[in-house]
């Protein structure tokens, strides 16, 4: 068996003299690891770095064996954010957070796309907190833990969202919100409709919102706690209000 697909690498795992046990994840073959005999070799170490874009060959006599993985580097990203702590911070995060969100082998195609236009924000030095929050919320949708935030879970209204329901995940209208205001969460409005310019108090509201099913619905059920390098990106953007 064997296939070819553009993906994003998510980790390096030294193996014999120069070779990695590489993860990645592909657009239409989900998460795969593979052997690379050369990855850590002089020529190639480059290639096989944790968010490089790179186009992807595995092969295995069946499926259910490791194989081995060879790339060729569409966009190196680990290179381009070298220099920035911020962005090395938001790679880090999103190598971090997409195994925690997939299963093996299952494409998300979606997922990967949004992964993707990420880290092409964090390479070029665009703003990218605002499609990092976004990255998050379809995270969680390709989990099957998604958020609706398309109308008032109260009244069905469609206007005037600014809360959304701990319990429920959905958005909650102001006027259905006002006496319980302070069990909701805050809905930013720029997960409603594009803006040109956000608040970092916005800012902070999105990242208490994923922070909060992130870690109640997603990962207290697995047992597991939030990756080191999702905190930092927290803590980064907690410090900029």
């Amino acid at each position: 068996m064997q296939w070819s697909d553009q993906a994003i690498i998510l980790q390096v795992r030294k193996f014999a003299e120069h070779g990695a046990v590489v993860t990645l994840f592909s657009r239409a073959n989900g998460l795969y690891s593979g052997v690379c005999k050369a990855a850590q070799s002089k020529a190639q170490r480059g290639i096989y770095q944790p968010g490089n874009i790179v186009q992807a060959n595995w092969k295995a006599r069946l499926e259910e064996h490791i194989g081995s993985l060879s790339c060729e580097l569409d966009m190196p990203v680990a290179a381009l954010v070298m220099q920035d702590a911020r962005a090395l911070s938001g790679l880090n995060a999103v190598c971090a957070m997409l195994p925690l969100a997939v299963h093996e082998r299952d494409a998300h195609p979606q997922l990967y796309d949004a992964a993707v236009m990420l880290l092409e924000h964090l390479a070029s030095g665009q703003p990218w907190l605002v499609d990092y929050i976004r990255f998050e919320l379809c995270l969680m949708r390709e989990a099957g833990y998604g958020l609706d935030l398309e109308q008032c879970a109260a009244t069905g209204a469609r206007d005037s969202l600014v809360y959304v329901s701990p319990k429920s995940g959905c958005a909650v209208s102001a006027s259905a919100g006002a006496p319980y205001h302070e069990r909701m969460l805050p809905l930013p409005a720029f997960l409603l409709q594009e803006q040109p310019e956000v608040q970092h108090s916005a800012i902070a509201d999105g990242f208490k919102l994923t922070s909060y099913f992130l870690t109640h619905w997603l990962l207290a059920p697995l047992g597991r706690s939030m990756p080191d390098a999702r905190e930092r990106v927290l803590r980064m953007a907690e410090a900029a209000v």
